[in-house]
């Protein structure tokens, strides 16, 4: 009688700290999903505003850039099959670029990981800095750091650089 109370006890705590798991698990997913919310919208909201404004008939990419400013990239197809950027401020204000006018994501990725030695590009985002296209790169350097990077979007050099942060 005692081995099968101590069995029941057990099989009872089991089940309480699975179901425990269970609620930590779906309490930390519903959190992300809340967290991610504003990017999913004002992705959302960018395409849209893309494809009025700017004709993008085929998306590629999204960006959020986040200094002074506020910036939501759009990367895509237009009707005339170019490729362009389509950069929204926060308030609205849309900028087409050609993509043909200076270097994309991949590249401004590898250039970081070649000038600065980084261990791993963990964001980009393309926006405007001092008046300036550029892309923001997020990165870990050799000292395993957190960094950032500011690249020019016409040529690629070096704009800013703020390293250990």
């Amino acid at each position: 009688m005692e081995e099968r109370r101590t069995q029941h006890s057990n099989h009872v705590v089991g089940l309480v700290i699975s179901a425990i798991i269970v609620i930590l698990i779906a309490g930390g997913y519903i959190l992300y999903l809340r967290a991610q919310s504003p990017i999913r919208e004002a992705h959302k909201e960018a395409v849209t505003i893309a494809r009025q404004d700017a004709n993008l008939t085929r998306q590629k990419g999204f960006y959020w850039y986040n200094r002074n400013q506020i910036y939501y990239t759009v990367y895509g197809t237009n009707k005339k099959n170019q490729d362009i950027y389509v950069l929204i401020s926060k308030q609205g204000k849309v900028r087409v670029i050609p993509a043909k006018n200076g270097i994309n994501a991949s590249q401004a990725k590898s250039l970081t990981l070649k000038r600065q030695h980084a261990k791993k590009v963990t964001h980009a985002a393309l926006g405007l800095y001092k008046g300036k296209l550029v892309w923001e790169l997020t990165y870990y350097n050799h000292n395993n750091q957190l960094s950032y990077d500011l690249i020019r979007y016409k040529n690629g050099n070096l704009v800013k650089s703020i390293q250990n942060v």
